[in-house]
């Protein structure tokens, strides 16, 4: 009730001048003065920080997803709401690269739709931007422009006659100084103290000038603690001091020490003794792999590291060539025997295996250098390879007597032959990572070996020879055989180990933005989810420099889970809070420690559930009472300042959506990785619907890599011209307008 009494406690207050000035709140981990008898609540929205005791995110890239039970009550409509407010964050460049006074947003950005309004419905997009900003690190900065730090009761003095320690959690995002403005708006406060009743005290903020916007700041909560005053109300973007607060937890300049994620890893190089590595042919791993199994592979190979597996079965026609020697028919007696072939052919079920490495490495050369790339899974091909088929002959000279003994000399020719030609194939070199360290780093080519291999591909000979010692005679002399010649090419380098370090500690850059990427279940059926392996840059700052550190994130579970259920409180209040926000992970890197707490700063880690209350229109009754007497909690919706009508959950077409989003289907699981300057192409296929379909990038989406377009037909061609890690979506629409959604991560080598 103290939120909501400081929202409306201005309208009974005096004004005075006010001016122009800024003001953001950082959330973190609960103090040991926090206490509910100084009006800091169970929610841990109630607990600010002081200005260098922030926390943040290290994770440059979140993937969301919906559950069931939010597809089954909002449906696709729903899901298309959250995605604009995540889109509104998204939308955002690096934070530190807007003007010093944020000029590009507004004081303001609430806005009403009437017959929302009308209605009682709060609006999906706008409650997901509020938990979202909050799940970022962003306080209520008006709840705390001022705020108790302690009370006292003097000796012989009684309640409600304390002395309050009255501070300031609200700061200005250029001068970091405490700041009682947000948005341009003065508060000051009075306090309040509800004992001997209530044991319970509070500053409560007001504004100075009484025709000033309350709670203008979309970090201050309104949608989410289900404020009926805000029944119609929209958010159209983040507001100046949105802003302001992020930039300050997310710029480049501010050093926090903090951990890298608890599911990361950070490569770094030990360069204090350099050792040999040399790579092997990885046309004949490829091969193995292929038709080994895990266990098999890695008897084979004892350090490689298998993170999964699974096969299919293939059909093979086995084809069995056998050479022999014949005479054709009205051949001229002496005519050589001609080499023919008999044929068996056979139907086998050939299991194939497809693996996931774990520390599987290729070379590039990059810009005259080598780097180590790591492989995920084998290709089914990815170049040419160069082989020669050699074929041998061995005959009697042309006129060479039928028979020839002691007394007579036979005559031999032979001839080989060579044909050179280029197949498909899995080529290239590998070598596999020690298990005393997570990859690489080449710092010079020692050595280049040229490899040749020989593979017999069949023979016949026909050598007939006189049983008697003493008088050895031979017939004509036949002999055939044919042998496939392989080429490979392997190094010699000089390299540096690179350590593996979980969740490393440093004091790091921000990373100035988050991106939020949507990353479904395999269906909207069950709940398996394909693990993404990200690869980016945190700085850290060490010895008075700047270190790039490489580090890689495998993501096995969605970051950001939204789902729905029935949270209606018994008792009261009936209605608390929209949506039930999972306490972020606040975790510190340091150990300081003050009074028996951590105060921060720190990191915010994944996982992250915000729940939506699907009660449904909920009304109360106040006492005894019939239907007429009822009074409305809120119902969800979505809708905007168009003339458009607004959309209530679950009524409406969100199941019809649902349906589409089922029966129509992008059929690529994923997408091959490309490289710098080399011509790519990708077919995207869909399958249900009612053809011909439109392929395109959604509104919203993160472009491609550079270089590469996106055809109406679904070609994805192009030339990258940057290496990298894209996260994009592509949208397939169907002749009926029926459209689904499909995220893809494209990966672009050096």
């Amino acid at each position: 009730m103290l939120r909501l009494l400081k929202k409306s406690w201005w309208a009974i207050l005096l004004a005075v001048g006010v001016q122009s000035a800024s003001g953001f709140t950082l959330l973190g981990l609960r103090e040991p003065y926090q206490v509910l008898s100084l009006s800091y609540i169970g929610d841990f929205s109630d607990q600010p920080k002081n200005f260098d005791q922030g926390f943040r995110w290290t994770i440059p890239t979140a993937y969301y997803t919906f559950d069931a039970t939010f597809m089954s009550y909002f449906g696709s409509n729903g899901v298309w709401s959250v995605e604009q407010g995540i889109g509104i964050l998204n939308a955002l460049t690096n934070v530190s690269s807007y003007s010093p006074g944020l000029d590009e947003f507004p004081t303001e950005s609430i806005r009403v739709n009437w017959t929302a309004q009308a209605l009682g419905l709060f609006d999906l997009k706008s409650t997901t931007l509020e938990v979202l900003l909050e799940e970022l690190g962003l306080g209520d900065p008006e709840r705390f422009a001022w705020t108790l730090r302690s009370r006292y009761l003097p000796g012989g003095a009684q309640c409600p006659n304390y002395l309050y320690a009255v501070i300031q959690r609200n700061f200005d995002p250029i001068t970091i100084a405490p700041s009682p403005y947000v948005n341009g708006n003065l508060f000051s406060y009075v306090i309040v103290d509800g004992c001997p009743t209530v044991d319970q005290g509070d500053a409560l903020e007001f504004p100075v000038d009484p025709t000033a916007v309350v709670a203008s700041a979309v970090a201050s909560g309104k949608f989410m603690f289900a404020d009926s005053f805000y029944w119609g109300y929209y958010y159209t973007g983040l507001t100046r001091d949105d802003v302001g607060g992020l930039r300050w937890l997310y710029r480049t300049n501010n050093l926090i020490t903090s951990q890298a994620g608890g599911t990361t890893i950070t490569f770094t190089t030990n360069n204090t003794a350099p050792q040999l590595l040399f790579t092997s042919n990885l046309t004949l791993f490829a091969a193995q792999a292929l038709t080994n199994a895990a266990g098999p592979l890695q008897t084979l190979y004892p350090d490689l590291v298998i993170l999964s597996t699974s096969n299919t079965f293939a059909n093979v026609w086995t084809t069995n060539q056998i050479p022999y020697f014949t005479n054709y028919p009205m051949d001229p007696v002496g005519t050589a025997p001609h080499v023919a072939f008999s044929y068996t052919r056979t139907l086998t079920i050939q299991p194939l295996y497809f693996h996931t490495f774990g520390n599987l490495y290729t070379v590039t050369n990059v810009a005259g250098g080598y780097q180590a790339v790591p492989v995920g899974s084998l290709p089914a091909q990815n170049g040419k390879r160069i082989v020669t088929l050699a074929t041998t002959t061995t005959t009697n000279a042309p006129y060479s007597p039928i028979v020839s003994g002691t007394n007579g000399t036979i005559s031999i020719l032979t001839n080989t032959t060579f044909k050179t030609y280029a197949t498909n194939g899995v080529v290239g070199e590998y070598f596999i990572v020690p298990t005393n360290a997570c990859a690489v780093n080449i710092l010079g080519l020692q050595a280049s070996f040229t490899n040749q291999t020989t593979n017999i591909l069949f023979n016949a000979t026909n050598n007939i020879t006189n049983p008697d010692p003493n008088n050895p005679i031979s017939t004509n002399v036949f002999f055939f055989e044919q042998y496939m010649v392989n080429y490979s090419t392997n190094h010699a380098f000089v390299v540096a180990p690179v350590n593996c370090d979980s969740n490393s500690v440093a004091l790091r850059q921000g990373i100035e933005k988050v991106t939020f990427v949507r990353r479904d279940y395999d269906s909207l059926l069950n709940r398996f989810f394909y693990p993404i392996t990200n690869i980016y840059t945190l700085y850290a700052y060490t010895n008075n420099q700047i270190i790039p550190q490489r580090v890689q994130r495998i993501v096995t579970a969605p970051d950001i889970l939204f789902d729905a259920d029935d949270i209606t409180t018994v008792g009261a209040p009936l209605i608390h809070t929209t949506v039930s926000r999972q306490v972020p992970n606040f975790t510190v890197a340091t150990n300081a420690v003050v009074a028996g707490a951590l105060l921060g700063p720190g990191t915010i880690e994944p996982s992250a559930t915000f729940t939506f209350n699907k009660v449904g229109p909920l009304y109360i009754n106040l006492g005894p009472g019939s239907e007429v007497d009822k009074q409305l909690t809120y119902i969800w919706g979505s809708y905007d300042g168009t003339t458009n009508a607004p959309r209530v959950y679950p009524i409406g077409t969100s199941v019809y959506d649902l349906e589409n989003m089922v029966l129509i289907n992008i059929t690529n699981p994923s997408l091959a990785a490309g490289t710098v300057g080399a011509p790519y192409s990708q077919q995207m296929n869909g399958l249900g619907g009612t053809p011909p379909y439109t392929w395109s990038l959604r509104s919203d989406s993160p472009g491609l890599p550079v270089g590469l377009t996106l055809s109406s037909s679904g070609a994805l061609t192009g030339t990258p011209t940057q290496a990298g890690v894209y996260d994009f979506v592509v949208r397939l629409t169907d002749a009926g307008a029926r459209y689904v959604d499909r995220p893809y991560t494209l990966t672009i080598n050096p």
